[in-house]
């Protein structure tokens, strides 16, 4: 990537976009969920199937955008500060599982029940989408040093450390 930072903004903002969108998404999804499964028994194959695949539809890309973000934040993080990149990603993945843990929690013993779906979804999009624009105005034309390609000497250590000739 040449500019990681703003393929990590990209990516919040999708997350955002798609956070506002799912509940205009899920009603029609859900009513044609209905006129689907009446005629299908609720413990036949079928039946499981359409639930799997409706979920699937609105969880889906917003997971994969989610899960897309630690690996473009590592090449960010890798290009800006090679020698404390393991460090530096290890904290982030620890912060952001942590906070996933409490927003988890947060949402499922006290927003949902407090402001309904919708508010707190639409809370949770505004920010990611302020924080992909700011990211965005901050680093783009703005190009990270190319990572550091391994030394001939390094790729063949690589290859002794993983048990594969070179």
């Amino acid at each position: 990537l040449a500019q990681p930072m703003v393929a990590w903004a990209a990516l919040e903002a999708g997350i955002g976009l798609w956070a506002l969108a799912l509940p205009w998404l899920a009603d029609p999804l859900f009513d044609a969920y209905a006129g689907i499964a009446i005629g299908l028994g609720p413990t036949s194959i079928a039946f499981v199937a359409l639930r799997l695949c409706c979920a699937a539809l609105l969880v889906l890309p917003l997971a994969m955008l989610m899960g897309a973000t630690l690996p473009v934040l590592a090449a960010c993080v890798e290009r800006a500060a090679p020698e404390r990149a393991v460090a530096l990603v290890s904290r982030y993945y620890w912060v952001n599982a942590a906070g996933a843990a409490v927003g988890a929690l947060a949402a499922g013993f006290w927003l949902i029940e407090e402001f309904g779906v919708e508010r707190p979804l639409s809370l949770t999009a505004i920010l990611n989408i302020a924080v992909a624009l700011v990211v965005f105005l901050a680093f783009r034309g703005q190009p990270m040093a190319a990572r550091r390609q391994d030394t001939p000497t390094e790729q063949v250590d690589a290859h002794r450390l993983a048990g594969v000739a070179p």
